[in-house]
């Protein structure tokens, strides 16, 4: 049975909020227990590493990895964490070249022809939802021209058409929240659930039809889906 670690690489508290460090809400990265309930699902040997709420280093990450003896490396990753996660994936080719390093989030699917310029150690990433693309991605590993929702190199940088969205959203697992570090110990819900512990958040739905100029919605698009 073939392992994936999943990561969410290393990034404070400080660097994420500044002096709003104290005050801020930590909750569980949904996208990750997403795709770690679906490759579940597909057979694989699932692990989570949420790096950021575990307080530990690269280093850490690395030697965790390595004794899980792992062949896949997803790491999700936003415009805030990208330089985390290109850092991840430089230390983790270090250690073992033949080791692949797929990367999701909104950062990569917004810009995926620059992340994969300027981060040369990542394999695969994948742009938009990523619960499908992952599976297909998976199973064809040595031919990744035939899957949608992917930017990759061979040797040059290719991407290839986008896939659609997830229109069936039910038919996705609950995500694996029991892969996650204890909720009650590392995750702090927003200042005014303060008393409603342990607790954690759902997504209902995905996608916005709002046109907020700041927003990049590539990753759930501009319509909505209800589950």
């Amino acid at each position: 049975m073939s392992r994936i670690v999943f990561v969410n690489p290393p990034i404070s508290m400080q660097e994420r909020y500044g002096g709003l460090a104290k005050a801020a809400n930590v909750i569980p990265n949904l996208g990750l227990c997403y795709l770690a309930a679906v490759a579940r699902k597909e057979g694989y040997d699932i692990r989570i590493i949420d790096a950021a709420v575990l307080s530990i280093d690269h280093k850490k990450v690395v030697d965790m990895i390595a004794q899980s003896k792992t062949s896949y490396v997803g790491i999700t990753a936003t415009t805030l964490t990208i330089k985390s996660a290109g850092k991840l994936a430089k230390m983790l080719k270090e250690g073992n070249k033949n080791i692949k390093i797929l990367v999701g989030g909104p950062h990569i699917t917004s810009s995926p022809e620059n992340t994969m310029k300027e981060f040369p150690d990542i394999d695969i990433g994948i742009i938009g939802e990523g619960e499908e693309t992952l599976v297909d991605v998976l199973k064809n590993v040595n031919n990744l021209e035939r899957v949608k929702g992917i930017v990759y190199r061979n040797p040059n940088i290719m991407i290839n058409p986008r896939r659609n969205f997830i229109k069936v959203l039910d038919k996705l697992p609950f995500p694996g929240w029991d892969l996650l570090p204890n909720l009650t110990k590392y995750y702090k819900p927003a200042p005014h659930y303060t008393g409603r512990y342990p607790s954690t958040s759902l997504i209902i739905s995905r996608g916005c039809p709002g046109r907020c100029i700041f927003c990049d919605r590539m990753v759930f698009g501009r319509y909505c889906r209800w589950y």
